[in-house]
């Protein structure tokens, strides 16, 4: 009996030390994240200050704590969350029935791996000064997060808001900028979720009534109606370094191009380190909507005139293994933007152009009658108006003139560079002119 006794207390007290290790393991594994909360972009004066744990990954929401002012805090995260990598939020906010307001604070600290014990100080350091609202579309969206981003003049991402889970409005907000501060404003698909670009995921940005060019809005305090398109498919990186054998200093501009002729081939899409650069300047670009294996051809110049366009009499150059073959990653790509002058501005150095005093007119023109016709760069730098006007120069009559034309036109609709019917559009307007 006492036998008995003896086992039965025995499997009572391994059941009892076997509870409490599973107890004792459980609270043990809880982590906790405390710190202090300051606020150095402004006096604060009311409202509440928000900490917030969020999962750096998806940017979903772990855990949170409200304070009535700058100082210490303590979460305490239940311990399924242990080794994530996660971040800390830190919000002023003024109006506490308004979430976002202009003269909140913010912050946001690097990502780290939840421990069972952190200690993350939070500086309330950036300060909400507008906020930029309207719709973003994305045609192509299946699942993952759409991500607004407002671009400044230092080419940093400066704005702070929530992260949406499909196409329709969003609001963003500014920080530090002031009003009257150009910016930028993009969207993107984050097509997996994970918070950060990645090869796949989709860009747009804020056009207006530009077509598709990148318009920068000027920032008033609320900024509506500013829709973003995201369409564009990020497929790989550029970078390298530019120089200028002809200055230490001015702006430099790189240019990415689907064809070895700036003047006739496609401008690729491209997004990355704001120009001007200097010199020596490095430069990296995100490229998209090109197929991987592509040629693609690097040119770039000097703005001597600091136009911020190309133009005649800057200096040009272009990157001595032209074309690359696309790559996800392409570095190295590294080169003199200002390997001669060009007078004229048709991408042709003067001691290689033929003319050097092009005529760069849009169109092909021939005494009074505009063609309507694309007018084109050869290799030479000789324009098509450059070649007709030579017909005209070199004709004894009107005979040889149009016998010229005709032939200078066959030759481009058999090199593909004129359609049939612009040839037409090219002669009539020969047969009417008065040349010689």
């Amino acid at each position: 009996m006492e036998t008995k006794n003896l086992k039965t207390r025995y499997l009572f007290l391994l059941l009892l030390i076997l509870w409490l290790s599973i107890s004792f393991s459980s609270s043990s594994l809880a982590a906790t994240v405390t710190g202090t909360v300051t606020m150095t972009c402004d006096t604060y004066t009311t409202g509440k200050i928000y900490v917030i744990l969020e999962s750096s990954v998806n940017y979903a929401y772990i855990d949170s704590v409200t304070l009535d002012a700058p100082g210490p805090y303590t979460l305490t995260v239940d311990d399924s969350h242990l080794g994530e990598n996660v971040f800390i939020i830190g919000q002023s906010v003024k109006d506490v029935n308004n979430w976002f307001s202009i003269g909140d604070c913010v912050t946001w600290g690097a990502p780290f791996q939840l421990a069972a014990e952190n200690t993350v100080d939070v500086d309330l350091n950036r300060k909400i000064t507008a906020s930029v609202s309207g719709d973003i579309t994305c045609d192509d969206y299946t699942t993952g997060s759409i991500i607004p981003m407002i671009v400044g003049p230092s080419g940093q991402s400066s704005n702070y808001g929530p992260v949406f889970h499909g196409p329709g409005p969003y609001t963003t907000y500014v920080l530090d900028l002031p009003l009257g501060t150009p910016v930028l404003v993009f969207g993107y698909w984050n097509v997996d979720g994970s918070g950060s670009m990645t090869y796949g995921d989709y860009m747009g940005w804020y056009t207006g009534s530009s077509g598709n060019k990148l318009l920068p809005i000027t920032l008033e305090e609320e900024n509506t109606g500013i829709d973003v398109n995201i369409s564009h498919k990020y497929v790989a990186d550029i970078s390298g370094t530019i120089t200028c054998s002809q200055s230490t200093s001015g702006s430099g501009y790189v240019s990415l191009y689907d064809g070895p002729d700036p003047n006739t081939a496609n401008n690729i899409v491209k997004f990355g380190t704001p120009p001007p650069l200097p010199f020596p300047g490095s430069y990296y670009y995100m490229i998209f909507d090109v197929n991987l294996g592509t040629k693609v051809w690097v040119f770039g110049y000097w703005d001597k005139d600091g136009s911020g366009s190309k133009s005649p009499g800057d200096y040009i150059g272009s990157y001595p293994g032209n074309p690359i073959t696309l790559q996800q990653v392409n570095t190295g790509i590294d080169f003199n933007v200002c390997e001669g002058l060009d007078t004229d501005g048709d991408w042709v150095t003067d001691n290689d152009d033929q003319c050097p005093q092009s005529n760069l007119a849009p169109t092909i023109t021939i005494g009074e009658c505009d063609t309507g016709v694309k007018n084109q760069v050869s290799s030479d730098g000789c324009s098509m108006n450059d070649q007709i006007d030579q017909c005209g120069g070199n004709a004894k009559n009107r005979r040889q003139f149009l016998k010229c034309v005709t032939r200078l036109t066959k030759d481009w609709q058999g090199s593909g560079l004129i359609t049939g019917k612009e040839r037409k559009a090219i002669l009539k307007c020969a047969a009417k002119a008065d040349i010689p």
